[in-house]
């Protein structure tokens, strides 16, 4: 008798195994497509961040970054003093207050930044993507 109870325990805790190992394979299948579909999403979002929206150049010249009125980080034409050249610079207005110009930024390789001086000093690059502004500017 008892060891018909014994087997019968061991049945069912078999039965309720086997159902444990069940739920568990189904559980990872879900956590694998949950996941598939996160990375999906993700891929997507960055894409979509990546697309830039262009915003218009004003033909409108500022002393400094700090001028500029709209608060928005793009390109904008500097002119330090009336008698001085204007030039295309890209201002950041997010950081730390805003009113900073961008003298460098490189950041994924596409533009060679082993130069001469005469590239130093009038500057190379885009300024809204790898760029150098130069030291004359």
């Amino acid at each position: 008798m008892l060891m018909n109870k014994l087997d019968s325990m061991q049945s069912d805790i078999l039965l309720e195994l086997k159902a444990l190992q069940e739920s568990q394979s189904a559980i990872r299948r879900e956590q694998e497509l949950l996941r598939s579909t996160v990375l999906i999403k993700l891929e997507n979002i960055g894409l979509a961040n990546s697309e830039t929206i262009p915003v218009p150049i004003k033909d409108t010249s500022y002393r400094s970054c700090k001028e500029v009125p709209a608060s928005v980080t793009g390109k904008y034409f500097i002119q330090t003093t009336a008698e001085s050249d204007r030039f295309l610079a890209y201002c950041e207005q997010d950081f730390l207050g805003g009113g900073w110009l961008v003298m460098q930024s490189r950041y994924d390789g596409t533009v060679d930044f082993l130069r001469n001086w005469t590239e130093y000093r009038n500057g190379f690059g885009d300024v809204e993507a790898e760029h150098w502004l130069g030291l004359d500017n």
